[in-house]
């Protein structure tokens, strides 16, 4: 068994490891915070000293742990603020270190030299304090901060890995499932909406309804057989084999009208108008127009 496939399904071992880490945390925060409050003594009040060493070791833990929970890890205030946090926990740990192994008047820190610091030739002893005061304090802070990202690690872990229904217990977790539930609702708001702007872009809406309802018939369609019945046509049927000539038109009768009082070379004048107001014109009728004077015998 691959241990990069073991995943943790517990949640009381997960809420387990949390608080342990979390108690793991203020054991060394709690000694880190001393050093700072004995460090910032230096230039303030003992209750100002009090207040600075806190501020500074949760400010440290919290700016930690909003880099590795949320998106401030792209950004550059967090970490420069953090490195700042820890720079100066670091200083203060080692100082206060350093200053209990010279006033307490224990030596006991030469076994650790001599056992360990097998290596090194210092100049003094104090050269050995130094170096025993950064081991034991520098690494307080850092230990504390890593303490603080198993912790968030751990919480992302549980938040991510958190399935819908637990696979031992059989309970539904509820947030997730509402989660869910709202990412579906929200998907199909957006694919009506996106349905409706489709539809109202159409032109004309109508007849594009009216299309795919004709699409879905013919998708839909089921065949019918057509009962039909054969028999013999008794009567004959006659079936033209030539087109039949058209009608031609009948000629149109032309009405043929002389003047009631003709006159000499009638027919030569340009317009001749006879008593009964018919009017001629080079012996051509035209019309009847009462309007018209009849024209003179003398003309």
């Amino acid at each position: 068994m691959k241990l990069g496939n073991l995943k943790i399904t517990n949640k009381g071992l997960y809420w387990g490891l949390i608080i342990t880490f979390a108690f793991l945390y203020l054991f060394v925060g709690f000694v880190s915070t001393l050093h700072s409050i004995t460090f910032f003594n230096l230039a303030n009040t003992m209750s100002l000293a009090i207040l600075l060493g806190i501020t500074y070791e949760i400010g440290q833990a919290s700016v930690l742990f909003s880099i590795l929970m949320t998106k401030n890890k792209d950004k550059f205030l967090p970490w420069a603020l953090m490195f700042l946090l820890t720079a100066l926990q670091v200083t203060a740990n080692v100082y206060a270190s350093f200053k209990y192994m010279a006033t307490s008047g224990s030596n006991d820190w030469m076994y650790w030299q001599k056992s360990i610091l097998i290596g090194v030739q210092a100049e003094n002893a104090e050269m050995y304090q130094v170096i025993i005061s950064w081991i034991a304090g520098a690494l307080l802070p850092i230990v504390a901060l890593g303490m603080t990202a198993l912790v968030a690690q751990n919480i992302k872990l549980m938040t991510e890995d958190s399935p819908v229904q637990s696979t031992e217990t059989g309970e539904i977790n509820s947030e997730r499932m509402e989660a869910i539930i709202e990412n579906e609702v929200e998907k199909r708001i957006r694919e009506r909406d996106q349905l409706d702007e489709e539809a109202a872009s159409l032109s004309p809406p109508v007849e594009d309804l009216k299309q795919q309802y004709d699409k879905y018939d013919k998708a839909n369609d089921i065949p019918v057989k057509l009962e039909t019945q054969s028999g013999v046509i008794q009567e004959p049927i006659s079936i033209p084999l030539q087109k039949e000539p058209e009608p031609e038109p009948e000629p149109e009768v032309v009405q043929v009208i002389k003047p009631v009082n003709k006159v000499q070379g009638w027919h030569f004048l340009k317009e001749f108008v006879d008593d009964d107001h018919n009017v001629f014109q080079k012996g051509k009728f035209i019309g009847n127009d009462p309007t018209k004077i009849p024209t003179s015998k003398k003309a």
